[in-house]
């Protein structure tokens, strides 16, 4: 391969990247859903994702909320997370339960109950950010079409912990390096 046409290669790539995320920068213009909706920015050649924070909750109360995720960038696949910042009672919330609900135009797509021991860490700076796999399967919401009204139903109990421990749920996809 020629230096001209490696050039040509990489800025296609470069190219395309940046269209990417102008695209995604204004489908995140258009979400109308419950929490807070991020770029998550990369380096040149990664692929820029999104990501939405819903409000804190308290894991020592027994908690159950329908979170909106209308206008959800579509083209997406997304990683549903439990990000509690680090804390020494982390064997105590292992000892609860969460579940999920998945709703496609109020239809329910999947469902998953189970104790919060069955979640996996991908501890970062700071924090946990727990989610759920089972076999090969990620606990996911695969957004193909933006005119669809998606929403996550998640309820959380814990009749051991006593001390109050914020996290929240955060929906991310994309955002690799």
């Amino acid at each position: 391969m020629r230096i001209s046409q490696i050039i040509s290669v990489l800025l296609i790539c470069l190219l395309s990247t940046g269209c990417h995320k102008n695209t995604l920068k204004q489908k995140i213009k258009n979400y109308s859903g419950d929490g807070k909706i991020r770029l998550i920015e990369t380096p040149i050649l990664g692929s820029s994702g999104c990501a939405v924070e819903m409000p804190q909750i308290d894991l020592s109360k027994p908690h159950k909320a329908e979170y909106s995720l209308k206008g959800l960038p579509d083209g997406m696949e997304y990683i549903i997370f439990l990000i509690i910042k680090d804390t020494p009672l982390l064997n105590q919330i292992f000892q609860g339960n969460i579940s999920y609900k998945i709703l496609k135009n109020e239809t329910v797509i999947k469902e998953y109950s189970l104790p919060m021991s069955e979640l996996r860490n991908s501890r970062e700076e700071n924090h946990n950010r727990l989610y759920y796999i089972s076999g090969d399967q990620l606990l996911t919401i695969r957004v193909n079409n933006s005119n669809s009204h998606w929403s996550l139903i998640v309820e959380t109990i814990n009749p051991v912990l006593t001390t109050t421990v914020k996290a929240s749920i955060e929906i991310s996809a994309g955002g690799f390096k």
